[in-house]
């Protein structure tokens, strides 16, 4: 995936489910900013670089939406 896709995937979440996304990220989550804003964090911080410990690997990312896709599937059944 690249950024703009990951973005789109983002947007399709809830503010919940994107919440989520930066606990399974382990990276510190803002509350007090608007889901918008969240996304644009974490496009921001996205690097492909699996060794850059100062941004978060794109890989990672995907992970973390698929995860919270699959609990939200698991949810609904």
């Amino acid at each position: 995936m690249n950024k703009k896709e990951i973005q789109d995937k983002l947007e399709e979440l809830s503010e919940d489910e994107i919440n989520e996304v930066f606990k399974i990220l382990g990276t510190i989550l803002v509350t007090d900013v608007s889901k918008d804003r969240k996304i644009s964090i974490l496009i921001s911080e996205i690097t492909e670089d699996e060794d850059d410990l100062a941004g978060i690997y794109i890989e990672d990312l995907e992970n973390a939406i698929k995860s919270v896709k699959n609990e939200k599937t698991k949810e609904k059944i």
